[in-house]
């Protein structure tokens, strides 16, 4: 299981984040959050990953956008995929 090789770190996924890989500290936990909010508009996901993203990880100022997107881009994939499988 993801994170039992060291107690105390958490989790981590990796993402493109403009044009670079990078490790995502709490990424399952954000997007479950994230999902959580059901019917919610695409602007108050996309707040409520920011928020989780930032506080889990380092987000450079200047690459908040591209953090964003790339959060976004897995969220939707997610989401999608967890549509499909309600509908099977």
């Amino acid at each position: 299981m993801p994170g039992e090789c060291c107690p105390g770190k958490s989790a981590s996924k990796r993402l493109t984040v403009g044009g670079q890989e990078v490790g995502i500290s709490e990424f399952d936990a954000i997007m479950r959050k994230a999902l959580e909010l059901g019917r919610a508009s695409d602007d108050e996901i996309r707040r409520l990953i920011l928020k989780e993203l930032k506080i889990h990880n380092y987000v450079p100022s200047a690459a908040e956008l591209d953090y964003l997107e790339a959060m976004w881009r897995a969220f939707k994939k997610l989401r999608d995929e967890k549509k499909h499988q309600r509908r099977e």
